[in-house]
Formats: C-alpha cells, structure tokens, sequence
C-alpha cells in the first residue's frame, strides 16, 4: 500500500503538533458540500449554533453526521482521511471518534475562541489527530485556522471555552493563556489561505483557534474528522462532551464498538 504523507509532513506534525496537507480531499468537495447543505436545513440531535447572542452572523455546527447522513458515512469510510491520519501519528490502525462540521456564514462575528480538543472530550490518549477540512477557499479575515507552534507538547491542560460562551469545560483545569493579549511570547503556525480540498492536520492537545468570517462575499464551510490511534480509551469525567449514544464502555476501556469502528487499514468494530 503506498502511502500517503512524507517524511517531512510526519515530522511536522511531530514536532510543531499541525500541519498542512493540500488537495488530498479534492474529489469529496462537491459531495460534502451537498451534505454540509442538508444537515444545515435539517440538523441533526448535536446541531448547534455557536457564539454569543449578541455576535451577528451565524456560526453553526453539528457532529456525528455520519450516523444519519450516507455521504458523510461514505466519505469517512471511503476517503483518505483515515490512512492520512494513521500515518501522521505513526499508528497501526485509526479508528473514528467523531465528524464535526463548523460553518461560518459570511459575516459572521463569533471566533473560535483559543483551546485545545482533548479537555472536552471523553476519550484519553496520545494518538488523537483531527482533520480540518476546507470546503471554500479560506484565508485569514475568513475563518482560517491558526496555532501555537508546539503547544500540544508543553504538558499542560486548559480549561475548555464553550464557544457558546455559556459555561466552561474542564473548568478544574487552570485557564487559557490570553494568547492575543501576548503573542510576542508565541510562535504560531499560520497560512496565508487554503483551498477547497486541502486540510490542517493537529494534534488533539495543539492549542489553536480563528477568527470569525468577516467576508461579506464567501462562506467558511469546514469539517473537522477526529481520528484515533493505538491506546486510546474511553474516559468518564465531570464536563466532557458526550457521544451522539451510549457506546456501552466504561471509563478505561479501549475504545472499539460501533459508534468507534476502524476504518483503517480495514473496516472493524
């Protein structure tokens, strides 16, 4: 089987914890744009708007699509993006945790607001990789993703933001640095703009966020795919997000079942 990253692209990821893959998601563009259309105009039970009330525009998201929507399904077992992810982390199999579409209509003022993935969620371990993938050309007034170069191996976890702006996750946890009250102190991985197609690939404890979509002209339709590697397991705790069901695991359990399955190198429960 031939792969799918170079050496340089794992090392990247490795090290600066991101990192831009071009064009691998092209052929699915048009398909998930159609998809990305039903779920918004009938969402499903975790559709979500998110921002404050007072943020004009609409950002609006909904996850695990691929439990009630065939194109999803179909693209999360039939595209790259499993084999992609595996490769990166330097993992023997990558199973699925979750989709999560994340929408900004041009104008929309509501960021996503500096954090890392892993606090909220109820699943533990190293090998955790998310795709972020384009489906409008994006640039930096538009909703383009940024981070802080190497965060995911300070060793240290923050407190989740609800970017509904409601209550925190993990709020045990000690707060987010105001990373733009003192960017001198960081450096960041930014990209002038991506394409239809092309995706941002980080590590689940990367602490990254984007501004909101100030374009009048062009919407910010992206996907987000998290993937996992070897040795993750579930994990109960106060203020984490739950799954779309009950995957019938207890804390610890290696993940595995049907809402877990592997996707790569062969399908799996």
């Amino acid at each position: 089987m031939s792969t799918l990253v170079t050496e340089e692209q794992r090392t990247r990821y490795a090290e600066d914890g991101a990192v831009l893959l071009r064009g691998h998601f092209a052929p699915w563009v048009e398909p998930l744009r159609q998809a990305t259309e039903r779920v918004l105009a009938k969402p499903g039970p975790l559709g979500t708007r998110y921002g404050k009330d007072s943020h004009q525009g609409s950002f609006r998201g909904d996850r695990y699509m691929w439990t009630f929507d065939d194109d999803f399904r179909r693209f999360l077992f039939e595209g790259p993006g499993a084999q992609l992810s595996a490769e990166l982390m330097g993992a023997s199999q990558a199973r699925l945790f979750y989709d999560h579409l994340l929408v900004k209509e041009p104008g929309a003022e509501a960021p996503t607001p500096w954090h890392q993935d892993l606090p909220y969620w109820c699943v533990e371990g190293e090998q955790i990789c998310s795709l972020w993938i384009v489906l409008d050309p994006v640039e930096r007034d538009s909703g383009l993703l940024q981070f802080v170069k190497g965060s995911h191996r300070w060793n240290r976890r923050f407190s989740a933001p609800d970017f509904r702006y409601r209550q925190d996750y993990a709020d045990d946890l000690e707060p987010m640095p105001d990373i733009d009250a003192e960017r001198d102190r960081y450096e960041f991985l930014t990209w002038d703009a991506l394409e239809p197609g092309d995706c941002l690939a980080f590590h689940a404890m990367a602490v990254h966020g984007a501004p909101g979509n100030s374009r009048p002209d062009r919407r910010r339709r992206a996907l987000s795919v998290r993937w996992m590697g070897d040795g993750v397991r579930y994990r109960e705790a106060p203020n984490v997000t739950r799954p779309i069901r009950d995957p019938g695991l207890r804390h610890g359990d290696p993940v595995g079942g049907e809402l877990f399955p592997r996707v790569w190198p062969s399908f799996s429960v």
